[in-house]
C-alpha cells in the first residue's frame, strides 16, 4: 500500500506537474520562433502590418513560458506543497525504503548514461536499487548548484516575482533563453529517468524526449496559416494589395 500511494504520488508530480509545465513552455517556444522567422512579413505595411497582433501574442507566449519553467523549479513549501523538482528529490529521499522495484533497469541507465552521471549511481539500478533514489536526488542537486544551472535559476525566480508576478520600479537581470532551455532540457532528463525507473508511461525514447513532437503542432498550424496568409495571398497570381 505504501509502495503504491509513494509511486503515485511522484508520478503525479511527473505528469500533472513536469510534464504539463514542460509542454507548455516548448509548445510556447516553437510558436516564438516560428513568429520570428516570418517578422519581415508580419510587420510589412504593404502586406497588411499585423506587428501589433503579433506583438501582443508574442508578449503572452513569454509570459507563458517563463511562468512554466519557473513552476517546474519553485521552491518546496510545506504550507502549499507544489509540484517542483526539489519537492522530488525531497520526496525521493525521504520515501526511499517505500518506493516499489525499479521496472525498466535497461532503459534506466540508458536513459542515466545521456549525462555525465557517477559509476555509483549506473551500478545502483542493478546492484543496488534502495540507494538509487537517494544517489540520483544527490546528483541532481549537485547539478543544479552549478553556476550555469543556479545563476539561472535565481534569475527566473527573480523576473517572475518581481516582473510578472509583480511590478516593481527594479532592473531585473533575466535569464537568457538559452539558460531556460538549458533548464527545460534538464527537467526533461528528470522526467525520463523517473518514468523508466517507477512508471509504466515512457516519456523518452532513445535520449529523446517524446512529447517534444508533440509540442511542436501548435507551430505547424501557425506555419500553415502564416504561409497561407504570405505566400498565398501575396504571391504575383493574387488579386490581394496588402491594403486594409
Amino acid at each position: 500500500m505504501y509502495q503504491m500511494q509513494t509511486r503515485e504520488q511522484i508520478e503525479d508530480i511527473i505528469k500533472n506537474g513536469f510534464v504539463n509545465d514542460i509542454f507548455r513552455m516548448e509548445s510556447a517556444l516553437f510558436l516564438l520562433r516560428e513568429i520570428g522567422g516570418r517578422s519581415t512579413d508580419i510587420n510589412a505595411p504593404q502586406r497588411g502590418n499585423y506587428g501589433e497582433l503579433f506583438f501582443t501574442i508574442q508578449r503572452a507566449l513569454i509570459t507563458e513560458a517563463t511562468l512554466a519553467i519557473a513552476r517546474i523549479y519553485d521552491k518546496p513549501s510545506n504550507r502549499y506543497p507544489t509540484r517542483c523538482i526539489k519537492g522530488v528529490f525531497k520526496h525521493l529521499i525521504t520515501y526511499a525504503n517505500e518506493l516499489p522495484e525499479i521496472r525498466e533497469p535497461y532503459q534506466l541507465v540508458f536513459s542515466l548514461k545521456k549525462r555525465s552521471v557517477p559509476n555509483e549511481l549506473l551500478s545502483s539500478v542493478n546492484h543496488s536499487p534502495e540507494k538509487f533514489p537517494r544517489l540520483f536526488s544527490e546528483y541532481c542537486d549537485s547539478e543544479l548548484k552549478q553556476n550555469n544551472y543556479s545563476i539561472a535559476i535565481e534569475k527566473l525566480k527573480t523576473l517572475r516575482d518581481k516582473r510578472i508576478a509583480h511590478n516593481e520600479n527594479n532592473f531585473v537581470d533575466a535569464p537568457t533563453w538559452d539558460a531556460l532551455t538549458e533548464l527545460l532540457d534538464f527537467a526533461k532528463y528528470v522526467v525520463g529517468v523517473l518514468s523508466w525507473a517507477y512508471f509504466s508511461t515512457a516519456y523518452t525514447n532513445n535520449g529523446e524526449y517524446i512529447l517534444t513532437q508533440d509540442a511542436k503542432r501548435p507551430s505547424y498550424a501557425m506555419s500553415r496559416l502564416l504561409k497561407k496568409i504570405y505566400d498565398e495571398a501575396y504571391s504575383p497570381y493574387s488579386n490581394v494589395t496588402g491594403k486594409n
